[in-house]
């Protein structure tokens, strides 16, 4: 029996790994997007974001299985 397998992301910033087979789905998680603020920000600002990126999209490179990018709700990319 093979094992199919694809990959997700979700806006609370989780990229998984998911292996269905005849009998079972299981999710592996595979990394959670740092949300990245600016560093030229005034340090005396009142709020500070912290937390998980939210992912929108990615998209897997041709010539190398282990390569992505992946788009964030933020505007950022990330390569991955």
């Amino acid at each position: 029996a093979k094992e199919l397998g694809f990959f997700s992301i979700s806006t609370d910033g989780q990229v998984a790994n998911w292996t269905m087979s005849k009998s079972s789905l299981k999710m592996e998680p595979m990394m959670q997007l740092k949300l990245i603020t600016n560093e030229k920000d005034e340090p005396d600002e009142e709020a500070t974001l912290s937390g998980f990126a939210g992912g929108c999209c990615f998209d897997f490179n041709s010539k190398s299985e282990h390569l992505f990018v992946v788009g964030t709700e933020e505007g950022k990319i990330h390569k991955c």
